[in-house]
């Protein structure tokens, strides 16, 4: 289960599109176009500016949908994954890119599969990187859907979606 919230607001790491637009798909393709052309996104369909949650009414059809009309529309074709997130009830779908990591993120992703309880204090000491570092590259990570926070700060512990 995805946690939504996270997608509220904006920023250049997700998009939202309240309804899959399969007539004008340009706009919607110029961000995938996007992502793919720098560090990846997610183009989240089912969740509208206000943030307000409509969802999509047959998650199968659009994904097929999405899939023909990136393939028709960018070239060359991107790397891309469909998911499907339940959110009370409703289905959203997720154009989510191969995300690619740098080194310095690939370094703290293994540090926290050796220790899901380590701290941001801790990794930065362990990779040299100052924590304010630390902390955007963990951001990155939880908004791509790499990794989840469960529990506190002080008591919580690392969640890798893999």
């Amino acid at each position: 289960m995805i946690d939504i919230s996270q997608y509220f607001g904006e920023t250049s790491e997700y998009d939202k599109k309240a309804m899959l637009e399969t007539k004008r798909p340009k706009s919607w393709c110029k961000t995938v176009s996007a992502f793919a052309n720098s560090f990846g996104g997610k183009l989240i369909f089912g969740i509208a500016d206000d943030d307000s949650v409509p969802g999509l009414e047959d998650a199968k059809k659009a994904a097929e949908e999405i899939s023909e009309i990136v393939k028709m529309h960018l070239n060359p074709i991107p790397e891309f994954n469909l998911s499907f997130h339940t959110i009370n009830d409703t289905i959203n779908d997720t154009i989510n890119d191969t995300i690619k990591l740098n080194e310095n993120e690939s370094e703290v992703l293994e540090l926290i599969k050796q220790n899901v309880s380590i701290t941001r204090e801790i990794l930065a000491s362990s990779t040299g990187l100052s924590e304010s570092t630390v902390s955007r590259i963990l951001k990155k990570l939880q908004q791509s859907g790499i990794l989840i926070r469960d529990g506190s700060k002080k008591n919580g512990k690392w969640i890798i979606e893999e």
